[in-house]
C-alpha cells in the first residue's frame, strides 16, 4: 500500500463548490503543505481504490494526511488546523 508521507487532497473536480474549496486552500496554503488531485483522474481513482474511500459517498474532499484518511468534517478540521 502506498504511503501518504505528504498531505493530498483527493476534490470532486466537476463540482464547482469544490473547485472554489481548492482555489480557497491554495490561497491560503502559504507554506505550500498541501498537493492536490482530482477524484476523476487515474491517480485519484487509484489513492481511493487503495484507501477504501470514494468522493461520491464519503464526502466531495478527501484527505490523506500521516497515513490517516479524513472525510467529511473531519477532513475539513484538518486542512484548517494547517492553514495559516
Amino acid at each position: 500500500m502506498e504511503t501518504t508521507d505528504q498531505t493530498l487532497i483527493i476534490f470532486d473536480g466537476v463540482c464547482n463548490i469544490c473547485e472554489y474549496s481548492v482555489k480557497f486552500i491554495v490561497e491560503n496554503d502559504r507554506k505550500a503543505k498541501f498537493k492536490f488531485v482530482s477524484a476523476q483522474s487515474d491517480k485519484g481513482k487509484e489513492l481511493q481504490r487503495l484507501h477504501g474511500v470514494d468522493t461520491f459517498k464519503d464526502g466531495s474532499v478527501i484527505l490523506l494526511k500521516n497515513d490517516h484518511v479524513y472525510v467529511k468534517s473531519g477532513a475539513t478540521v484538518e486542512i484548517v488546523k494547517d492553514l495559516n
